[in-house]
């Protein structure tokens, strides 16, 4: 019987009249004639119209079964070895070598040691896992990647639909036929290709040059095919060899790279011939490099100054200036363009390498994230974004109360839609995928979060509800993607603004502060540390039930997160909304 207390999906208001409104599924909209349905249920009574609703919703659905199964199967499309090893590279050069931004931009952050040897650790275990043989543990995995691929390259789109409790959900596998060689081939690219990006991604920790491991990732055109004058090859001249020899890189990653030559290039001079460069030189780039401030070439009043400009403004005013560890990512920098000089072979040695700066009890103005203070969560809680929510801006109010009940990321948050709303055990959660443009950041987010009870206290229903009637299904379409593809990259900063309004900005806290706060929570609570790790997608021992949840429930995951409370917030001001009341088409 239908719940009267309850608006159901897809049941909405027009003027003084209800209607229903479907969206038609992609793959059955050719045969139906329209992108959706919309029947007038001629009242403007809220009880009479959901008795009508659940009527007319069923000839719908009956209608969209018969449009299903009038659909003619389809043979697989054939993929063969080279197709797999083209498309393995060609998702290697955009996903993973983004991937390895972040961690760059993760030692822009200058984190505390300690998260520096948790990072390292997490990858570590991910090199284990890659290497290990297990294939049961990691083919879920690799299986997803590997269908997001095809899909992304034109092999047709597959929709499997749930039934019973999970009749919503919808994912997409590529139609290929999963026993042939090619498929198998492009599982084990993808597998060799995460390898390689955890292991650039240590490398760069570890502070040690940029290195190819596995060839199958490098496209490199070797300075002696061009027949270069290896006695005339200036400075300026090396570094675009270098940047135009591996096609793998991202614009991100060059425009850092060009970012980190740019002290050399200063110091040398571009017409430096390569050959001449002593270590005393590259000694004399460091330490221009110690002495810059952070994002030394931001701003209107630097852009016609000079670097050593810069630096001396800087040790005038006592500004800060950049981390050891920023100081090492850029002498890291350089230390490999001079290994692949030495590789080619242009000079016989490598006089810049070893000249990183000693990082222990190195002073931060930004040490690691720091959780949110109780008292910082009120004063975010009693604020006009909770007190008097926007219907057109949901992000503002529901991104931070999912962070900080299931220690989700912001990207995790953001990309969600109601196809990633499931069931299972009795207990929904969020499915979260790297499927179509999704991005995670690394194997252990691939994870199933139950949602926790306290977000229906908020809502959260009628937030469901307005995202099904969103042609792309969306929970948060106030926020748009940035340049680089990620919806983080904007919200980010907006969010950080956002604290400094309200007064509880530090150094050390941010949006991710709440993922920090949802773990401490989970030692406060008691609630064991495999079931935090699963739900929050952080590396443990075996890293399997982080990645994967084989080894935990939905059931027991869903009693664990129920668990996480907090006591000392006051969330009575929060205003609950209908969220409904106004669908925001993206």
């Amino acid at each position: 019987m239908q719940d009267m207390g309850k608006k159901p999906p897809g049941l909405q208001r027009r003027g003084n009249v209800w209607q229903v409104r479907r969206r038609v599924p992609d793959e059955i909209r050719h045969i139906i004639g329209k992108t959706e349905i919309l029947k007038s249920l001629g009242t403007g009574d809220l009880n009479l119209a959901k008795e009508l609703f659940a009527q007319i919703n069923a000839e719908i659905e009956t209608e969209f079964g018969q449009a299903r199964r009038s659909l003619s199967p389809q043979d697989p499309e054939k993929l063969t070895k080279e197709m797999a090893i083209k498309f393995a590279k060609s998702w290697f050069a955009t996903d993973l070598d983004r991937s390895a931004d972040e961690i760059f931009e993760i030692l822009e952050e200058e984190i505390s040691l300690e998260r520096l040897g948790e990072l390292k650790g997490e990858l570590e275990e991910e090199e284990r896992q890659l290497m290990s043989g297990r294939t049961e543990e990691v083919m879920p995995s690799l299986q997803a990647i590997a269908d997001k691929i095809l899909v992304a390259n034109g092999f047709l789109a597959i929709r499997k639909f749930g039934s019973g409790a999970n009749k919503k959900r919808r994912t997409k596998q590529a139609n290929v036929d999963k026993s042939s060689d090619g498929y198998w081939s492009l599982i084990n690219m993808v597998r060799r290709g995460y390898l390689e990006g955890v292991r650039r991604q240590i490398a760069v920790l570890k502070g040690e040059p940029a290195s190819v491991y596995d060839n199958a990732f490098s496209e490199l055109d070797t300075v002696n095919d061009q027949e270069t004058d290896q006695n005339q090859v200036t400075l300026s001249e090396l570094i675009e060899l270098y940047l135009a020899a591996d096609k793998t890189r991202s614009k991100r990653t060059i425009l850092d790279m060009r970012a980190a030559f740019r002290p050399m290039l200063e110091v040398l001079g571009p017409d430096a011939l390569i050959r001449d460069i002593s270590r005393a030189q590259f000694r004399e780039v460091r330490d221009l490099i110690q002495r810059l401030p952070p994002n030394a070439i931001k701003g209107k009043a630097r852009q016609n100054k000079t670097l050593s400009e810069i630096a001396r403004e800087t040790e005038i005013a006592g500004e800060q200036t950049l981390h050891p560890r920023t100081v090492n990512k850029n002498v890291s920098r350089i230390a490999a363009l001079m290994k692949w000089a030495v590789k080619e072979p242009l000079v016989k040695e490598n006089l810049a390498d070893d000249l990183r700066v000693p990082t222990d009890g190195a002073p931060s103005g930004k040490d690691a994230k720091d959780p949110f203070t109780m008292e910082a969560l009120n004063s975010i809680f009693a604020e006009d974004v909770y007190r008097s929510p926007d219907v057109a801006k949901p992000s503002y109010y529901w991104a931070p109360l999912f962070s900080l009940f299931h220690g989700m990321r912001m990207e995790e948050i953001l990309q969600l839609t109601w196809h990633d709303v499931q069931v299972e055990d009795g207990a929904k959660f969020f499915r979260l995928h790297s499927e179509g443009d999704n991005h995670l950041k690394n194997p252990n987010a691939h994870r199933n979060v139950p949602i926790h009870p306290k977000m229906d206290e908020f809502g959260f229903g009628t937030l469901m509800n307005a995202a099904e009637q969103r042609a792309d299904g969306r929970f948060f379409p106030d926020v748009k993607r940035g340049s680089e593809g990620k919806f983080g990259s904007i919200f980010s900063k907006r969010y950080s603004a956002y604290l400094i309004r309200v007064a509880i900005k530090t150094d050390k806290t941010s949006f991710h502060s709440f993922r920090h706060t949802f773990r401490d929570a989970g030692r406060n609570c008691q609630v064991p540390e495999d079931r935090v790790q699963a739900i929050g997608g952080w590396g443990n021992g075996n890293g399997t039930d982080a990645i994967y949840g084989s080894g935990i429930n939905m059931f027991e995951k869903a009693k664990a997160i129920a668990l996480i409370k907090y006591p000392a917030v006051d969330f009575s001001m929060i205003k609950v909304i209908d969220w409904n009341e106004q669908v925001i088409e993206t």
